[in-house]
This record gives C-alpha cells, structure tokens and sequence, in this order.
C-alpha cells in the first residue's frame, strides 16, 4: 500500500482512490468485474456506474453531456 500512496502522492490524484488488500479476490473486484490494476471506474451522481476505464477525453466527454 505504501507504494500506491507514494503514487497518487506523486501524480497528484485528485479523485478517489480504492484500495483491497484480497486484489482479485476481493468481492468488489469480483462484482466490478476487475480484469486490471489499475482500474477506472466513473459513476454518474445517483451511483450508477456509467464507464470502465474511460479515457480522460471520455470522462469530460461524459461529465459535460
């Protein structure tokens, strides 16, 4: 974990970050169907899950609309 929080340190994240110690075990990996690390996800504001792994062009794509 120490190595993911020096990353989001030095990339400067801003959004939020998930992190489970099971990886691909984990039953959030397995209901989000995670296939890779790093992975995005981008909900829309009634917790719907409207993309996996957008682009950032998508994302402001998706935001704006």
């Amino acid at each position: 974990a120490t190595k993911w929080l020096k990353a989001i340190e030095k990339d400067k994240i801003k959004f939020t970050q998930l992190i489970d110690p099971k990886g691909f075990d984990a039953n959030t990996a397995i209901q989000f169907e995670v296939e890779e690390l790093p992975s995005k996800y981008l909900f829309n504001p009634e917790g719907i899950l409207i993309a996996k792994n957008p682009s950032e062009e998508e994302i402001l794509k998706l935001i704006k609309s």
